[in-house]
């Protein structure tokens, strides 16, 4: 009896040994050309650079030079008018533009513009008063200049929403 029980356990490995070789000789060859696949894809996509998974950030005018100030020390309440306050430097050629703020997170009916002419040399203070969308609690605001030529400068700038 102990015989034909070790017959049969003996008979069960071999199976199991034969069938694990089967599958993995077939199946190798498939797992081997996929990672392969897949190595050369995620390397390729490290060389190949984005053109718009993400928004890509202006360079920076050098020329321009720009210190926000928004809200009441930084914060704002939701559905009320808050001061922001700009100052803008120019040491590049004359300009004539738009200064845009915007809530990133909000629509376009969120968009506030000024006029703002910056001749060679200058330096300019400009003072916008922008409303928060009511019931949005958005943590930043982004300032951009623009010009006929597109734009000169975006900067986004933390706010702390109060209750």
């Amino acid at each position: 009896m102990k015989q034909k029980f070790s017959m049969r356990v003996d008979h069960i490995a071999d199976m199991l040994s034969n069938y694990s070789s089967y599958f993995k000789n077939k199946f190798f060859p498939t797992y081997s050309i996929i990672t392969i696949c897949l190595f050369a894809l995620i390397f390729s996509s490290l060389l190949i650079p984005s053109s718009g998974l993400a928004q890509e950030q202006p360079d920076p005018n050098p020329d321009i030079r720009v210190d926000i100030e928004a809200g009441f020390d930084g914060g704002y309440r939701a559905g009320d008018w808050f001061p922001v306050t700009i100052e803008v430097a120019n040491e590049g050629v004359d300009v004539q533009g738009t200064l845009e703020w915007s809530f990133p997170a909000g629509g376009d009916d969120d968009v506030f513009r000024q006029a703002i002419d910056l001749p060679r040399g200058s330096r300019k203070q400009v003072v916008m008063h922008v409303v928060a969308p009511d019931g949005s609690f958005t943590r930043n605001g982004r300032l951009d200049i623009l010009s006929d030529n597109g734009l000169l400068f975006r900067q986004d700038v933390s706010l702390d929403a109060y209750a």
